[in-house]
C-alpha cells in the first residue's frame, strides 16, 4: 500500500477555495480600510478649506456697526460712566445759539 505524499504545491481542491476565500477577504478588508481612510482624509480637507473660506470672509467682511445687544451690555457693565441723556449731543447738531444767531443773519440783509 503506497500513501499518497501530498507537497504544500499541490493543495486539494478544498484548501485551494478555502485560500481563495481567504485572500477574497483580506482583499476586501484591505480595501474597506483604505476607503475609510480616504474618506476621512477627504473630510478633513473640507473642513479645513470651510475654515480658510470663512476666515477670509470674516477678514475681508466690511466692519459691522455694533449691534444693539452688544452696545446694550457694555452701557449696562459700566452705568456709572454714561453720561444724562440731556448732555449727550453730537457735535455736528448746532446748538439753539448757533441756530438763533444764523436766523437772525438770514432774516436781516
Amino acid at each position: 500500500m503506497e500513501a499518497i505524499i501530498r507537497t504544500p504545491t499541490d493543495p486539494s481542491p478544498c484548501s485551494f477555495m478555502m485560500s481563495i476565500r481567504h485572500r477574497l477577504i483580506t482583499i476586501f478588508i484591505v480595501n474597506l480600510i483604505i476607503a475609510i481612510a480616504v474618506l476621512i482624509v477627504i473630510l478633513i480637507l473640507v473642513l479645513v478649506l470651510i475654515l480658510i473660506l470663512t476666515s477670509v470672509l470674516i477678514i475681508l467682511s466690511p466692519p459691522r456697526p455694533r449691534s444693539h445687544l452688544q452696545s446694550q451690555a457694555r452701557q449696562s457693565s459700566r452705568p456709572s460712566r454714561r453720561t444724562p441723556p440731556h448732555r449727550r449731543q453730537s457735535p455736528a447738531r448746532p446748538t439753539r445759539s448757533d441756530s438763533l444767531h444764523r436766523r437772525g443773519a438770514r432774516e436781516s440783509p
